[in-house]
């Protein structure tokens, strides 16, 4: 990242007084409920990435249900309105079928005795995305990964903690470098507050902006609807063909006498003077 030490000043100001007691991971056993939440977490709140993981456990009886359910039937349990749903379907789908392909069980135990750089990149391999490979990573093994979603991209954005432009994989890889692995825990909660937090605030900005952009498109719309109206009113009316007046219904048409056609089909004579 560009100005990197500049923004690490500012990123542990942002920080500072919050990573003073450091957590440690939760007792999880099962590591494929984890995945799950990795999965869900990004760009969500957390009340409702709880309650899409209760829907998802209530409908499917267990994992492997879930790897060979249709994509429809698991956006349908956690919500069309679910952030990213369908993109988080396909994740699920994807990543479940390519683990049982390698074991044919419906487990992540045998990562257990994996390096860490090398249980990230196989995370990444069955295609199970950025945020939830270092979910698993840092709160299943007890690994040095922090998990950033574009919504903590925003927020760091927001606050001037982050080189303008940068994308989720560059904020990544600077957090895991001025975070150390102890405060890795106690930095991704406060990550997830924080990110609450803010995003109602930006929201709200979001709201405003789309009302001002519709105010001022109505303003320019104004002034030419009212010329036109105008240029419309001084318009002259246009003269109106009068058509040929028709004879009332039941009136007999009136002929010519013969004495007038023949005076008006009789040819002018000439008067001679003779002397």
């Amino acid at each position: 990242m560009k100005n990197a030490r500049e923004y690490e000043r500012k990123l542990k100001k942002l920080l500072r007084g919050s990573l003073k007691k450091s957590a440690s991971p939760p007792v999880e056993e099962d590591k494929m409920r984890l995945l799950l939440r990795g999965v869900l977490e990004p760009d969500t709140l957390a009340k409702d990435t709880s309650a899409a993981m209760d829907a998802l456990t209530n409908e499917f009886v267990d994992y492997n249900e879930l790897r060979v359910a249709p994509l429809k039937d698991i956006v349908e349990c956690i919500g069309k309105k679910f952030p990213g749903a369908w993109d988080k379907a396909q994740i699920l789908h994807t990543a479940t079928n390519r683990i049982f392909e390698r074991r044919f069980e419906m487990s992540l135990d045998y990562l257990q005795e994996m390096g860490k750089r090398d249980l990230r990149r196989y995370l990444l391999e069955i295609d199970l995305g950025a945020y939830a490979a270092a979910y698993l990573v840092l709160m299943g093994f007890d690994g040095h990964a922090i998990p950033v979603d574009q919504s903590l991209v925003d927020a760091l954005a927001d606050d001037d903690c982050i080189y303008p432009g940068s994308d989720a994989a560059d904020v990544q890889g600077f957090l895991e470098r001025v975070i150390s692995q102890r405060d890795a825990v106690a930095a991704h909660r406060w990550f997830r507050s924080y990110v609450e937090k803010t995003v109602k605030a930006a929201a709200k900005r979001r709201q405003a902006a789309a009302a001002a952009e519709a105010a001022a498109e109505e303003k320019t719309a104004t002034p030419r609807k009212t010329a036109k109206t105008a240029a419309k009113a001084t318009k002259p009316p246009a003269a109106k063909a009068t058509k040929a007046s028709k004879p009332a219904k039941g009136a007999k048409k009136v002929r010519p006498s013969a004495k007038t056609a023949k005076t008006k089909s009789a040819p002018a004579t000439r008067t001679s003077t003779r002397k």
